[in-house]
Formats: structure tokens, sequence, C-alpha cells
């Protein structure tokens, strides 16, 4: 009868033990998800502000580009029409290339 309660309580222990692991595992699994869920919202905010901050200096630079852009293409227009058109010349050149020299 001695050994029946040894084992009874042994049995007892043993059911204990099981539940406190799965107590366990279930707060690590709470704070796993809870450690995630957080981990996640700081990612995306921050993902967030450097996304803004890239988005910001792209535009930025973009206007700068483009205002660059259209002075220096003005400037090489101005150039191209301040050259003096040679018609008689080039109209020889062509001939010459065409025609053999005709």
């Amino acid at each position: 009868m001695n050994d029946e309660k040894v084992m009874e309580h042994l049995l007892g222990i043993e059911s204990e033990a099981g539940e406190l692991l799965r107590d366990a595992e279930k707060e690590a699994g709470r704070r796993v998800n809870e450690a995630e869920t957080q981990c996640r919202a700081e990612y995306e905010k921050t993902y967030a502000e450097e996304a803004a901050k890239t988005e910001a200096i792209y535009k930025e630079d973009e206007v700068k580009i483009r205002a660059n852009y259209d002075t220096e293409l003005q400037a090489f227009t101005d150039q191209i029409k301040s050259l003096p058109v040679h018609r008689e010349a080039f109209n020889k050149l062509l001939d010459s290339y065409l025609f053999g020299g005709a």
C-alpha cells in the first residue's frame, strides 16, 4: 500500500511538472509574440521615417538636377544659335561628297 502512495505522489508531481511546463511554454509564446509585435512596429516606424527622408532627399536632388539641366540646355542652345551659319560652304562640301566635287 505504501508503494501505491509513492506512485500516486510521483504521478501527481509529474502531472504538476507537466502543467508547469505547459504554462511556461504558453508564457514563452506570449512573450515571443509580444516582442515580435513590438519589433515589427518599431521596424515599420523606422522604415517609414527613413523612406520619408530618402524621398525628401530625392525630391530635393531632382529639383536641383532639373534646374541645372534647364540652365545647361539653355546655355547650349544659346551657344548653338550664336554660331554663324555657312550655308554656301556646307552646300559645297555636300556636293563634293555626293557628286564628287561637281
